[in-house]
């Protein structure tokens, strides 16, 4: 091979080179720029936006029997059968939701935990037929137990006393004991009571 076919040859395999490395570079952008298009911000954020302390939930069982103080005579603890450790988890799992939902006045997920009968009731008692739920239970809703956003929304589970369909769920707050009405709706507990009782108060 002459000098000059040296030369031509080499120039052919540098201007390949370059055409390859402009291909890299340009596919190379793209492909970034694609990677940082398709990604989305993450955003954590309370559907009230309030920051409250809340109570916890603990499920301990031990039936009725603790709710009753001789002297005292109240019928809910001997109200019809003791249901068993998993229906009292859920309905308990269901009363913790709708009171932490109270404390952060999310009354739209507030809602979702509460009967149709107690929708109609708010609906009655306020002659407002045509108001929103949300807005009827913010109206509705005092101050829960033990006077403070934690002890609010506190739940520790002792006893489901259930005929299946209605129910009462016993339990404890700030120590105190009381008791909510429920009732199974499409397979679910709901609350019954737009907020809980005290038993002995």
């Amino acid at each position: 091979m002459n000098r000059q076919a040296l030369k031509l040859t080499v120039a052919l395999v540098a201007a390949l080179l370059a055409a390859a490395l402009l291909v890299a570079c340009g596919s190379g952008g793209d492909s970034a720029s694609s990677s940082a298009s398709s990604a989305s911000p993450e955003t954590v954020a309370s559907q009230s936006g309030v920051e409250v302390e809340t109570g916890p939930l603990k499920v301990v069982g031990g039936g009725s029997a603790s709710y009753r103080i001789p002297g005292h005579y109240i019928s809910v603890p001997a109200y019809a059968e003791e249901a068993s450790k998993a229906e009292l988890r859920a309905a308990a799992t269901v009363e913790h939701g709708y009171l932490v939902a109270q404390v952060e006045k999310d009354w739209v997920k507030a809602c979702s935990y509460i009967s149709e009968g107690l929708r109609h009731r708010l609906r009655f008692d306020s002659k407002k037929a045509d108001e929103d739920c949300a807005a009827l239970l913010a109206t509705a809703t005092k101050p829960g137990p033990g006077g403070s956003d934690y002890e609010s929304s506190e739940v520790e589970a002792g006893s489901l006393r259930s005929t299946g369909i209605w129910a009462y769920l016993l339990y404890r707050a700030a120590t105190a004991p009381y008791f909510m009405p429920m009732v199974m709706e499409n397979d679910g507990w709901k609350v019954n009571q737009v907020a809980p009782m005290p038993f002995y108060g």
